[in-house]
């Protein structure tokens, strides 16, 4: 889900920017020239045009379409329509002379109301637009005032209807719906638009309703970006587009981490998915990055993509170009680009994740494309200077679209990343990259926090500190000083608590007192900060006293979380506008000695904390972190300070949390352990969602497997009893076995005809699959004198 509300704020204070679409432009050209001399593929060659020389008329470009445009006479041009978001003019281009400037401007239907989106229909000869999720139509040839006619029906659809689908889709709460782009998709002769906060595309039909499956369900697709464990994908607009004989939608995509989109992708969209044998919304493995690779002529921090659309057969026939709009999120003038759309001679994989599997290995999955053969690079992101390694290199013909990597350094534990590279002939495909986590660190669950909206008077949900009580963990809405409760393993809601500050102050942070199992808060007042006791149910405690600050402190203390230090019965604090972490006694005096300025070099901290472990010599804490060029806090470093010299401490590790979870400010970090391990949760503010992360260390000791394959050929079919039958009786040994382990087909810790027969029910007679790991690769869970010496699960 995306941030909305912080959005809208970044861009200017303009209340919907965020929602602005495509925007297009064209460099000036001849009729049947081409923008490059030669066009090679999708994203290639860019050309810069409607620069701050040429001048731009509106307030805030946003989404655009290309359309011919039928002048008086026999004369007819393709026009560019850039519908300002804002300002209630949409302003008219030549799309092949764009610099010559604007020829007119058209009154956006409901005037400066925020125009999000707009479709041409040819065969109506009429332009659609999105209008605070309302669909409106408007003829473009009529003189004088164009003809308006408004779907009402459509606004209680997107904001009623499709709500209550994206919750069931995602089915984590009620969700809201912000719609943003509009595009006109002609086999199909339907629109579509995107749900920017669900990163849902889906189909209306052009009276505005939503079309409908056999089922009734609504036909849509969700981003192939968007992060299955709920961080978005950054999704404002979608494009149509005709290359040969395919249908496509181009969408930008980007991370909340990214904070913009930053690539395109180009997903199936066929007019009868059925008949072509794929569904709408499907990866092509087609793409190309906007920001900063093809931002040649704005390479700026503050630039965002607001919008693309194709302009077909643009050049001649079968070269077609990209137009995307590049916007100036200080006030500067907007950016086109013009890139090929051109269908590329080599397309790399689809649908590539890379995930953790619970081992010292990561399970990689991909979709076969267009190529003929295929590299996977890894890089450890968790070590400087790190050099991509190729651990897999195959066919098309041999292509098994999976890998299970084992070969980690040891100790395995980090952040890795895997590049996938194809080729056809001499051409190479652009990279496309996923990361995931080995070991420490690695992503088991997230949920979406969900304040109580009983009170009218809570403002929007900002999440803060995190604590754990024996039974509970409990998340803090900074904004309302109410505790939501979660269940350890399950994350499931338990209730909530309200704290005694409310919205009167500032809630930053909350920790449990283990001595009296009280709760303790840490507000803000201006600029005073306080602590306050309550019971577990937040019935007052105790009187509220002041925090004091460390002497001689350069800005006033803005204080994140707190954790409290069983070894010197104190309480630590984060003071992320000084940079340091100091203690206080738990009626609020500053600790003397105390003070850690910068616990870790040229860094920022984002307020969470929580003490590991304390005794009389030392502290150990986890807490989080970032560059201090880039002023974000994204991860948790686990240190260790000796109280006699705070000076002296040690860095056990480090976790790069925005490579985890796709998010940029963790604000609250607790640690719980039992039976199974140590489990970290984190609260992030930019995408309000509670993660639990597994903080155990990755097993080294064995190879994955697949239980049943007993001939190691990657398969499990009748050759395997056969194999194990003549391995057993015709005088072979039982070594012949690649991997005895994967023979053990009923996992009795013995090679006997049992394991045979286990097979063959499976494979004939629809019995269970042999045990556990099977059908797919894995590890095996149980102990056994069986060995494991080589197993095709690795990857050959």
């Amino acid at each position: 889900m995306h941030p909305v509300r912080e959005m809208k704020q970044a861009f200017v204070g303009c209340g919907l920017a965020v929602l602005a679409v495509c925007a297009l432009s064209h460099q000036a050209l001849g009729q049947g020239s081409c923008p490059c001399p030669t066009i090679n593929g999708f994203g290639d060659c860019i050309h810069t045009s409607l620069t701050e020389a040429d001048g731009y008329s509106g307030e805030f470009a946003g989404s655009a379409v290309v359309a011919p445009f039928i002048e008086p006479g026999p004369s007819s041009r393709n026009f560019l329509f850039i519908a300002d978001v804002y300002s209630g003019f949409t302003f008219r281009y030549d799309a092949d002379a764009l610099a010559n400037g604007p020829l007119g401007a058209l009154i956006s239907p409901f005037g400066s109301r925020p125009t999000t989106g707009i479709a041409y229909h040819p065969a109506q000869d009429v332009l659609f637009w999105m209008i605070d999720n309302s669909l409106v139509r408007t003829e473009v040839q009529r003189s004088g005032r164009p003809e308006v006619h408004t779907f009402d029906g459509l606004f209680e659809v997107a904001s009623v209807d499709l709500a209550a689908y994206a919750t069931a889709l995602f089915g984590d709460g009620e969700r809201p719906v912000e719609l943003g782009g509009l595009t006109y998709h002609l086999g199909r002769d339907t629109l579509w638009t995107v749900d920017i906060v669900n990163d849902i595309y889906f189909e209306l039909n052009l009276d505005g309703s939503l079309s409908l499956d056999d089922d009734g369900n609504p036909i849509h697709f969700v981003s192939p970006a968007r992060d299955p464990q709920g961080a978005g994908a950054f999704g404002n607009t979608i494009a149509y587009a005709t290359e040969g004989d395919g249908e496509f939608f181009d969408i930008p995509v980007g991370t909340i981490a990214e904070g913009r989109p930053t690539r395109v992708l180009r997903v199936d969209a066929p007019a009868d998915p059925t008949a072509a044998g794929f569904p709408i919304g499907g990866d092509t493995g087609v793409g190309f990055p906007i920001i900063p690779d093809l931002l040649a002529a704005s390479r700026r921090e503050t630039a965002f993509p607001t919008g693309i659309a194709h302009y077909h057969d643009s050049c001649l026939a079968n070269q077609s170009s990209e137009f995307v709009i590049v916007h100036d999120v200080t006030g500067g003038p907007p950016t086109i680009l013009e890139v090929s759309a051109d269908t590329p001679t080599v397309s790399n994989i689809a649908d590539f994740t890379c995930v953790y599997d619970g081992g010292a290995a990561a399970s990689l999955s991909w979709r076969k494309t267009d190529y003929d053969s295929l590299q996977i690079l890894r890089r450890s992101l968790s070590e400087r200077d790190s050099n991509d390694q190729v651990v897999f290199e195959t066919t098309f013909a041999d292509d098994p679209g999976s890998l299970i990597d084992v070969n980690f350094p040891v100790p395995p534990d980090g952040t890795y990343q895997y590049t996938a590279r194809s080729r056809r002939g001499g051409d190479q495909s652009t990279d496309v990259h996923c990361v995931t986590v080995i070991g420490r660190g690695s992503l088991v669950d997230s949920i979406e926090f969900q304040g109580s909206g009983e009170d009218e008077t809570r403002r929007s949900v900002r999440l803060a500190g995190v604590a754990t009580t024996d039974d509970n963990l409990l998340v803090l809405d900074e904004s309302t000083g109410v505790a939501q409760r979660y269940a350890f393993d399950t994350l499931e809601n338990q209730g909530e608590i309200v704290g005694p500050i409310g919205v009167q102050g500032s809630t930053t942070g909350l920790e449990i007192d283990p001595t009296t199992g009280r709760i303790v808060w840490l507000a803000r007042f201006g600029p005073h900060n306080v602590l306050q006791t309550t019971g577990l149910d937040g019935t007052n405690a105790g009187e509220i006293v002041s925090v004091q600050a460390p002497l001689n402190v350069l800005r006033t203390p803005v204080y994140g979380d707190l954790s409290y230090d069983a070894g010197a019965e104190q309480l630590w604090l984060v003071d992320t506008e000084n940079h340091l972490i100091h203690a206080c006694t738990l009626d609020g005096r500053f600790v003397e000695g105390s003070r850690i300025n910068e616990p870790v070099a040229d860094s920022v901290l984002g307020g969470g904390i929580d003490i590991v472990a304390a005794d009389e010599s030392s502290v150990t804490m986890d807490i989080t972190v970032g560059p201090a060029n880039e002023g974000i806090a994204d991860s948790i470093v686990r240190l260790t300070f000796q109280r006699d010299s705070l000076a002296d401490r040690e860095q056990a590790w480090n976790v790069h949390l925005r490579r985890v979870i796709n998010a940029n400010r963790p604000v609250g970090i607790a640690r719980h352990d039992n039976a199974t391990g140590s489990t970290e949760y984190v609260s992030a503010s930019d995408t309000n969602r509670i993660y639990r992360l597994s903080m155990n260390t990755a097993r080294i000791d064995s190879l994955p497997l697949r239980r049943g394959d007993a001939n190691n050929d990657g398969d499990i079919n009748i050759s395997d009893p056969s194999y194990l039958l003549a391995a057993l009786f015709l005088g072979q040994t039982v070594r012949p076995f690649a991997c005895q382990d994967a023979a053990d087909s009923n996992d009795s810790g013995t090679i006997e005809i049992t394991d045979a027969i286990v097979i063959f029910n499976y494979l004939f007679r629809a019995d269970a699959a042999p045990a556990a790991p099977s059908p797919g690769c894995g590890f095996d869970a149980t102990s056994s004198e069986l060995e494991c010496d080589a197993s095709f699960c690795v990857g050959g």
